[in-house]
């Protein structure tokens, strides 16, 4: 009987690593989420076929760069760009970019509803996905399909007025489920999305008898990315853009995203001889200064160790930022500093004594 038994467990213990998951509307981010995105530009990862129970192990990881998106209350945005969004649930915003992005979320699944562009030589402003963009579907499992046209329009003035409307189609397919591990952990019950994506756009002007068609171009920039979904807040695990051969997939990544939502392991001191903080712990002094050493700089941020931000300032080139503490509660704090064209340069942690 105990040998009957060990061979049992023997079959079933090569099954209980991973399980077939469904993605539904409450896995999907609300207001208050946030994506921590690493990126890898570098490492050219392979990618492997699908199928039931999966190991995927990317561990092995070059950031090049970091991002962060928080998904706030309309509220956040200018009310004057926002009604432009109607529909539009939640909003990425901070009132010192130039940018705010647009998101909803149904059954159906979760939208990119288009963007607007604040700065004062952006020509045009608006640019609206109707019908949206898909980012993730929903309900999604494994061997699953789903197709997606979405329209991008937005209109330039060059004398007269030019419209440019660009058709993407989408096609979503759930591939492989399994467990996969990335510089931010080892997740079982992940769902792979392979999306297959390609645009077309169609050119109108109106030289005053109402708008003309211009041209129609072919089906062009094809994309195939894959993202690792699973089940929880924190929806997003990991994603791969393939490098194309035209139209054909080259069955290697150009780019890698892994996510990592846990405010202990925000990426900190990427390159740390790019700044200094002191004094670091405050020990109760009332200032803290951040020291650069190039002047490439347009923004600091500062977030708290639960990855709200706190505090946004405009460094227009200085070499030096000095705070006041009393700002900020006692308490570990992260700060980021970007360049004038939005890519970080360095990152850090420092902790506040009051």
């Amino acid at each position: 009987m105990k040998k009957n038994l060990l061979s049992l467990s023997l079959l079933i213990l090569p099954l209980i690593g991973s399980a077939q998951i469904t993605i539904t509307q409450s896995d999907l981010p609300t207001i208050g989420s946030m994506w921590f995105e690493l990126n890898d530009t570098t490492t050219l990862q392979s990618i492997t076929v699908g199928g039931a129970n999966q190991t995927w192990n990317y561990s092995n990881f070059n950031v090049s760069r970091t991002t962060f998106t928080q998904f706030q209350n309309i509220a956040a945005a200018p009310s004057s760009w926002n009604s432009n969004f109607p529909g539009s649930q939640m909003v990425s915003y901070t009132p010192t970019d130039s940018m705010a992005n647009y998101f909803s979320s149904n059954s159906n699944g979760f939208y990119v509803d288009g963007f607007y562009n604040g700065s004062l030589n952006a020509q045009p402003n608006t640019y609206i996905f109707s019908p949206k963009i898909l980012a993730v579907p929903t309900p999604f499992t494994y061997n699953n399909t789903r197709i997606n046209t979405a329209r991008l329009t937005f209109t330039v003035n060059q004398g007269f007025n030019i419209k440019v409307a660009s058709y993407t189609h989408q096609e979503f397919t759930a591939d492989a489920f399994g467990t996969i591990t990335t510089p931010a952990g080892t997740f079982n019950n992940t769902l792979r999305i392979k999306r297959l994506s390609y645009a077309e756009d169609s050119v109108y002007a109106d030289f005053g008898a109402g708008y003309q068609p211009l041209s129609n171009s072919t089906a062009h920039d094809t994309i195939i990315s894959y993202d690792w979904v699973k089940n929880g807040s924190n929806l997003l695990v990991f994603s791969m853009e393939e490098k194309m051969n035209g139209p054909v997939g080259s069955g290697v990544a150009s780019t890698a995203t892994y996510y990592d939502n846990t405010a202990t392991h925000l990426p900190t001191f990427l390159k740390p001889s790019e700044s200094v903080v002191y004094p670091n712990p405050s020990n109760g002094s009332k200032e803290v200064t951040i020291s650069l050493k190039s002047k490439n700089h347009e923004l600091l941020s500062i977030y708290n160790v639960s990855g709200e931000l706190v505090k946004t300032e405009k460094l227009n080139g200085r070499d030096a930022i000095i705070f006041d503490t009393n700002i900020l509660n006692s308490g570990i704090y992260i700060y980021k500093i970007s360049s004038t064209d939005s890519q970080e340069i360095t990152s850090g942690k420092f902790t506040i004594t009051n």
